[in-house]
């Protein structure tokens, strides 16, 4: 029986591409998941070759590793309908689906950050916009709810406090920037969001007669400065 005569020539050509088939059949992309203490932990997902079809095998965790207690906060079914790049944004549509578990901010916190590390695999950062068919997840949030006022108190005269909001702008060598990106859209950078609660906080304790001291500027366009 006489064998198949193979020019050198092919030799290192068929090598390569044995190569990169059994590579592309082998090859499980990473998925970001909820572990057992509901914390975000990497699984490499046959099911993800790419940061689209990573998003979109978030609702389904391998099911050798349900035995471990590995779950997701995207519920089963939800289908990721776009991602798209605008800018420094990402924005990234799932299906209706999406909402048909608890939607309260512990689980929109918990979507988020399986999203955000999921595309950080994917060399993809910046700022995230997470839509439900069009619609930003946020939307869907329940109300906050209505605080009655309570009894009269005793002013405050006489009592301090210091508010610290955390760090402003820095200078990265080239322009002013936030530490954060925007981590909830259409919340702005976490920078300038902590500032606006304190913010809040200290008109309502100055009405009170407190006296109360930032350590930081009130400008958001400003770095952080000494007390007032």
């Amino acid at each position: 029986m006489k064998g198949l005569a193979v020019s050198p020539r092919l030799v290192v050509p068929l090598v390569i591409l044995g190569c990169l088939c059994i590579g592309a059949a082998a090859y499980a992309g990473p998925v970001v998941y909820l572990n057992a203490f509901g914390t975000c932990t990497a699984v490499d997902d046959p099911d993800a070759v790419d940061a689209y079809s990573a998003l979109d095998a978030l609702a389904s965790p391998p099911g050798h590793l349900k035995a471990m207690g590995v779950t997701s906060a995207v519920p089963p079914g939800t289908r990721l309908l776009g991602l798209t790049v605008d800018g420094n944004t990402t924005i990234v549509d799932f299906s209706r689906r999406l909402l048909a578990g608890r939607v309260d901010d512990v689980t929109i916190e918990a979507i988020f950050q399986q999203v955000k590390w999921t595309l950080w695999n994917y060399g993809i950062e910046g700022d995230i916009a997470i839509l439900v068919e069009g619609v930003p997840l946020a939307d869907f949030a329940p109300p906050a709810p209505v605080i009655e006022p309570g009894p009269a108190v005793a002013s405050l005269s006489g009592y301090s406090c210091t508010l610290s909001p955390g760090h402003g702008i820095f200078w990265n060598g080239s322009g002013w920037y936030t530490a954060r990106p925007v981590y909830c859209s259409p919340l702005n950078q976490e920078d300038f969001h902590n500032l606006e609660n304190a913010q809040y906080l200290e008109i309502y304790l100055n009405n009170d007669s407190m006296t109360t001291k930032l350590v930081r500027c009130g400008a958001p366009t400003r770095t952080t400065a000494p007390i007032r």
